[in-house]
């Protein structure tokens, strides 16, 4: 039902102990209480612990009393079809509020951890098709890493395809995929290309988190020499397709690389085109921009045109 307000649908999500239509108090809640007044029940009191009056049940309104949202039972249903329907359910109402998309992307990083593969699978699908309305805090994108480690291709590549598409908030985010996808190339080395895939995107999408990284990255010292890398190696390359793909959009980064890695984009741009945007080089940009002033003169009559032309061919 798409046509529900925003207080509504965020009731859904809602996750509330109840007992004979009211409310309960988590443990916690009373632990903290008791805590606070610095008193426990001792049993002196009489009745403390009695039970209230018995409720009319025809009088409760039960949308009122809050009790648990409908997704919070969907997704935790123990039929794995119920909970693939809880979360395509939640991708379609999703994507038609941006509000609600960020309220249940906590639960749908939950159901990454689901025991049934398609559960997973799905919701790897259904944060990628939310993914433009979110951005991935710390603790969520470790939640999300974590699933490199599934043996199934599938989910993997899923997973790199959802990374494609995500927001992230810090360069310690970035850091942390960059570890985590490594790793992943480590384990599976046939996931090759789907990494270095991943690595475009993400450099693309982020420059200025890449950016104070990039010393790091590339091991380069200020006024050191620094060996260079091994242009076989797979982790290099996707340190080097996350670097390349940021700098496209970051013009202070060039300035951070050696001599070796402008020898490497070169190599790349060769090799894995795909991956590698071109770089314009700033002559080539002023010999465009010279010619593109000359096609404006009309005629040589003009005021100022054999001027131009002196000076262009200067």
């Amino acid at each position: 039902m798409l046509q529900v307000s925003p207080h509504f649908l965020e009731q859904t999500l809602d996750k509330k102990l109840m007992s004979d239509l009211r409310r309960k108090r988590t443990a916690h809640e009373r632990a903290k209480e008791l805590f606070a007044s610095g008193e426990f029940s001792s049993g002196r009191k009489w009745a403390d612990d009695a039970p209230k009056e018995k409720l009319d049940t025809n009088t409760v309104n039960l949308i009122a009393s809050g009790a648990c949202g409908a997704f919070v039972h969907g997704l935790e249903d123990e039929m794995f079809e119920v909970r693939i329907a809880a979360v395509e359910a939640l991708c379609q109402l999703a994507r038609a509020s941006p509000s609600f998309a960020e309220k249940c992307l906590d639960f749908l990083v939950d159901m990454f951890n689901d025991e049934i593969e398609e559960v997973r699978l799905q919701s790897i699908h259904v944060l990628r098709q939310i993914s433009t309305h979110i951005t991935l805090r710390e603790d969520q994108l470790d939640t999300v890493l974590a699933v490199l480690e599934d043996s199934s291709r599938d989910i993997r590549e899923a997973l790199h395809e959802l990374l494609c598409f995500t927001n992230v908030s810090t360069k310690e985010c970035i850091q942390l995929a960059l570890l985590e996808l490594l790793k992943n190339l480590n384990k599976y080395p046939t996931d090759r290309n789907s990494v270095w895939k991943c690595l475009k995107f993400l450099g693309s999408r982020h420059p200025t988190l890449v950016l104070p990284l990039v010393p790091e990255l590339l091991s380069t010292h200020p006024y050191f020499d620094t060996p260079e890398p091994d242009m076989d190696d797979p982790a290099y390359i996707a340190v080097l397709v996350l670097v390349f793909n940021a700098a496209t959009s970051c013009p202070t980064m060039p300035a951070l690389f050696s001599d070796h890695t402008f020898r490497h984009y070169a190599y790349l741009r060769d090799s894995l085109s795909h991956l590698v945007p071109p770089s314009v080089e700033s002559a080539q940009l002023f010999l465009q921009q010279s010619l593109n002033r000359v096609s404006t003169i009309q005629n040589l009559e003009a005021a100022g045109a054999p001027e131009l032309l002196d000076l262009t061919i200067r």
